[in-house]
């Protein structure tokens, strides 16, 4: 922009205020807006990342079932369910489009179901809790019910 108004041979009048600081703006503007609209997220993808973290959540909730009901080693089957949950949310959440809102609590969701795959205690900490209730809460937005 400064470059085409050397190159005009107009000297800019002292009594008119400058107008380059007041164009650039306004030029800035629709690129700016046009910038936001296109980070936000697609609702058909938010919805993607939502099924895939139920379908994830629910094949784990599965696995528990089996092993407790089994008779196995609840421990080790719980902790591999959490290690799968967690590694399952952090490959949906890097899926994501930009502007995102699904894949932030996906990732903090899966950050939390790993400490819980290290300790299994941590399954009931209210950070775990937390982060459950922000995935369900985005979910339910995308239009998919889901219950962590």
């Amino acid at each position: 922009m400064l470059a085409l108004a050397a190159c005009g041979g107009e000297q800019p009048s002292k009594t008119a205020p400058p107008t380059l600081p007041a164009t650039t703006s306004v030029a800035d503007a629709p690129a700016a807006a046009a910038t936001a609209s296109a980070v936000a997220a697609d609702p058909a993808s938010e919805k993607k990342l939502c099924e895939a973290a139920k379908k994830i959540g629910d094949e784990s909730k599965a696995a528990l079932v089996q092993a407790v009901t089994s008779g196995g080693d609840a421990t080790a089957v719980m902790k591999k369910a959490y290690t799968d949950m967690a590694k399952g949310m952090a490959d949906t959440a890097a899926t994501a489009g930009p502007g995102s809102a699904v894949a932030p609590v996906l990732i903090a969701f899966g950050t939390e179901v790993g400490k819980a795959a290290e300790d299994v205690a941590a399954a009931d900490s209210p950070a775990l809790e937390k982060a459950g209730k922000d995935v369900n809460a985005a979910c339910k937005k995308a239009g998919v019910a889901i219950n962590f």
